[in-house]
């Protein structure tokens, strides 16, 4: 599936992140300062809930940073005070700890520091994702990238209108070593959408899409994965990458009867056959690709499959917040389905 887009006519439209000042009626506090929170770790993030809870918090950020430091695990770098007041501001901007140093009780329920999330704990991180305004402003980048009243879509977006109206964004470095630029189709001189790192606030918005990413991969509810493997690129040579809002359900068709329809041939490419089905339906890629496995495995008189090795496939570093278009089967990686009848 080699295809390599030109964008060297297309027209550049900015992306404006909205300003502190813009989004005084969007925040959970009002007159609270610093809006963006780059929290990666949301064991973490439950911890520090859990010690504030424990500590009473009357809002001393060196004395509980000092307990921080002393009793609460971490999962990367130690507690300090920097540290520990970053995740207090992302309490304060998520709604969780309110005027007054009062905690929004019971968001999180008691456990053991540095337990796996559970499905209360995950049910409670998506209160944040889809309710916290910088999760929202880049939510409406996937219902439109165009030139919009930013304010009003945040305002009026639903976690239903997010599921049924989001559409695929592909992302690529352009200017900054962090994603900046954005298509919503593969395809010569699309509209390519950017955003200026000539404004400060900017710069922040780009780093903040790593953080959207990562929650949203953590959660179950966003995809993420390099066309690398679909030798799909730009002709500038930089990589891009396809990540859409999932969706739940289930196939109303067979694997044969899908590769028949769709592909007139009896081989095809796992990868293609992956990202063919993530577009039309939006299904999560693990659950395309444990669809395909079972009906290779329920139908072995209709299919033979080829493997494929871990060195291939892993060429380039593949992130946390990465999908692999290649199923595996028996510890395999497996490249190519055969239609045998």
């Amino acid at each position: 599936m080699s295809k390599y887009i030109d964008l060297t006519k297309s027209t550049y439209f900015p992306i404006q992140a909205i300003s502190e000042e813009e989004s005084a009626d969007l925040t959970a506090l009002k007159n609270k300062g610093w809006s963006f929170t780059n929290i990666y770790h949301l064991i973490e993030l439950r911890n520090l809930y859990l010690a504030l809870i424990e500590t009473s918090f009357d809002g001393d950020i060196k004395k509980f940073s000092i307990y921080c430091s002393e009793n609460v695990p971490y999962v990367e770098n130690k507690w300090n005070y920097r540290k520990v007041e970053e995740y207090i501001n992302a309490l304060r901007n998520y709604g969780i700890l309110l005027e007054f140093n009062r905690i929004k009780l019971d968001f999180f329920k008691r456990k053991p520091y540095n337990s796996a999330l559970d499905s209360d704990d995950v049910d409670a991180l998506k209160e944040i994702y889809y309710s916290y305004f910088r999760f929202k402003e880049i939510h409406t980048w996937f219902i439109e990238l165009g030139q919009i009243q930013r304010k009003k879509q945040i305002e009026q977006l639903s976690r239903a209108k997010l599921a049924t109206d989001s559409n695929v964004l592909y992302s690529f470095s352009h200017k900054a070593r962090f994603t900046d630029a954005f298509i919503s189709e593969l395809e010569n001189k699309t509209p390519i959408y950017f955003i200026s790192d000539e404004i400060s606030i900017n710069r922040v918005l780009m780093r903040f899409w790593d953080v959207y990413v990562k929650w949203g991969k953590t959660l179950g509810v966003l995809e993420k994965f390099s066309l690398e493997h679909l030798d799909i690129g730009l002709l500038s040579k930089r990589s891009l990458n396809c990540s859409y809002h999932t969706r739940q359900g289930t196939p109303e068709y067979t694997l044969y009867d899908y590769i028949a329809k769709n592909y007139g041939k009896k081989k095809v490419y796992l990868p293609e056959l992956v990202f063919k089905i993530a577009l039309n339906e939006r299904f999560s890629v693990e659950f395309i690709k444990n669809f395909i496995i079972n009906e290779y495995i329920e139908n072995r008189s209709l299919f033979n499959i080829d493997s494929t090795s871990e060195i291939f496939i892993k060429v380039n570093k593949i992130t946390d917040t990465e999908s692999i278009l290649f199923p595996i089967y028996r510890g395999v990686y497996i490249s190519h389905i055969i239609i045998i009848q």
